[in-house]
């Protein structure tokens, strides 16, 4: 503090409604050397110029929209945070998963149902050949088409095997 002339900075940031601290940040990015005698109203163009970006300071020179004031800029910076914060929060609840596991799983079961469908043709073309009955085709259709259907549904926890019925694990639990 050897050669900074007390109070002058001082009394710009009280005329300012700032605190010294935060003048003084302000003031060094702006270029502007607080230890020295400074005139106010050039510190506050600098300092209007830093908070609030001009029309050819877009980020990375890209010429695209500028950037609002420092104080947007830091109220956008908390939103994200807080929006980070709740993703977090929802994974630790369970209730958020990784979308890659997902979409996996979806594939998955899919090729399973898939593959349980393209099955049937193989096993009843030989009995459906013989079978004159619509009636008699119709039921055995229906029966093979069911059984795969409730053999992926077991597999997948949401259907009861003792007498065949559909329910999700949830009511299987009440």
């Amino acid at each position: 503090m050897g050669n900074r002339r007390p109070g002058y900075l001082t009394r710009y940031a009280k005329s300012r409604g700032i605190t010294v601290r935060q003048a003084d940040y302000q003031l060094k990015k702006c270029g502007i050397v607080t230890s020295a005698y400074f005139d106010f109203d050039e510190a506050d163009r600098r300092r209007a110029a830093w908070t609030t970006a001009g029309p050819g300071n877009g980020s990375a020179g890209d010429g695209s929209a500028p950037v609002g004031s420092l104080g947007e800029a830091q109220t956008r910076e908390r939103q994200a945070k807080a929006a980070l914060a709740e993703i977090e929060l929802g994974r630790r609840r369970g209730e958020l998963v990784e979308r890659d596991a997902v979409e996996k799983e979806a594939f998955r079961v899919g090729r399973l149902v898939r593959d349980a469908l393209m099955n049937i043709p193989s096993r009843l073309a030989g009995i459906l050949a013989a079978e004159s009955d619509q009636r008699r085709v119709y039921e055995l259709l229906d029966k093979e088409i069911r059984q795969a259907l409730e053999a992926l549904a077991c597999d997948a926890g949401i259907t009861d095997r003792s007498n065949g019925t559909l329910q999700t694990s949830a009511e299987a639990a009440i």
